[in-house]
């Protein structure tokens, strides 16, 4: 859980953070809404965004299509979001075509 000292409003910190994070790591197991408003929000910003999610928790609908990480223990997240992460920072190293 990231905690964010502050005096201002909370919100738009989140989304600046958001706004400016190289990738957005996100835990869906509780369905919480706000997480998941956050999630929209680097979507549509193209923040690469990692989906992690406890074993055996319902998948949201809308979220099924994503490559979730599921994961039954603390190692074995480290683990898989050390690969996964590799993948996102080894793919923005690489030049961007033009479209």
């Amino acid at each position: 859980m990231l905690i964010i000292e502050h005096s201002g409003e909370i919100v738009e910190m989140i989304l600046e953070r958001i706004r400016n994070a190289d990738v957005v790591i996100a835990d869906i197991t509780h369905g919480n809404p706000n997480v998941q408003y956050e999630v929209g929000v680097a979507h549509a910003n193209h923040t690469p965004t990692i989906l992690i999610m406890r074993a055996g928790a319902e998948i949201p609908f809308d979220l099924r299509g994503f490559n979730i990480i599921l994961y039954e223990n603390v190692t074995r997240l480290r683990d898989a979001l050390k690969r996964r992460l590799e993948v996102i920072l080894k793919l923005a190293d690489q030049p961007q075509e033009p479209e």
